[in-house]
């Protein structure tokens, strides 16, 4: 039975708009019309032939197919909120990935940005990196509450993409993680308003310090949630 609910759940999960079952009645009662016993409240008008009768009608010729309808009604959602969704998730990633090649942001970080955009626009399509985000990500890096973490300092390492591994195995991959003598630093990148999924950010932040505190003992740990849009950061302390 376990087989065949899986398989049914693939079924039912594979269909774009519309959905045909069809079944036969076994000589065994408990296996008639599987699915649709399950479906009972979802078609009450549904009928089986026998297999018996079936192959009588068969030989006669005059087997018909009966039709049914869900019985409850399927609601689509707003057309234009998955769409947005998207949008906006391939906005951020391309924002990370901009980011992600930039190890520090002196000298000309418009120039740097001309050599990083063409190829991304020759990989991912000219829509994909408008020109507007290259304004976005330079006032980003030039701002006051992120540029010391893009500077040059003796002793610094950087760090981008980096995966940690937790005590249980699971990996995590952190946007950015900048190594001082003294101190690590943590940094996230998050695209939109700053408000939103903003003890989700710490939370996720919380656990990756913790990883971080177990590597570099002994040395300061800290995390920054930067908004790239609201080019504003959220400091979040590691545990002494």
């Amino acid at each position: 039975m376990v087989a065949r609910l899986n398989s049914l759940y693939v079924a039912f999960t594979r269909a774009g708009a519309e959905l045909h079952v069809i079944g036969v009645k076994s000589e065994k009662e408990r296996d008639s019309l599987f699915p649709f016993p399950l479906l009972a409240g979802a078609a009450p008008s549904c009928r089986g032939i026998p297999p018996k009768e079936f192959a009588k009608k068969a030989k006669q010729e005059d087997l018909s197919v009966e039709g049914f309808h869900h019985a409850l009604a399927l609601e689509s959602p707003p057309p234009s909120v998955e769409p947005l969704r998207f949008e906006e998730k391939k906005r951020g990633e391309m924002v990370h990935k901009i980011l992600s090649l930039i190890d520090y942001a002196d000298g000309d970080i418009g120039a740097r940005l001309d050599e990083i955009i063409p190829g991304m626009r020759a990989e991912a399509g000219a829509d994909a990196v408008p020109d507007s985000l290259k304004e976005t990500i330079a006032l980003f890096l030039q701002g006051h509450s992120i540029a010391g973490w893009y500077e040059r300092r003796p002793g610094r390492v950087v760090m981008k993409e980096q995966e940690l591994a937790d005590s249980r195995g699971r990996l995590f991959r952190v946007d950015r993680v900048i190594v001082d003598p003294e101190e690590v630093t943590v940094i996230e990148y998050k695209t939109g308003s700053a408000g939103v999924d903003g003890e989700k950010h710490a939370a996720q932040m919380a656990n990756y310090l913790d990883i971080v505190g177990e590597v570099y003992k002994g040395r300061r740990i800290e995390g920054i949630i930067a908004y790239v849009d609201a080019k504003v950061v959220r400091r979040v302390a590691g545990r002494a």
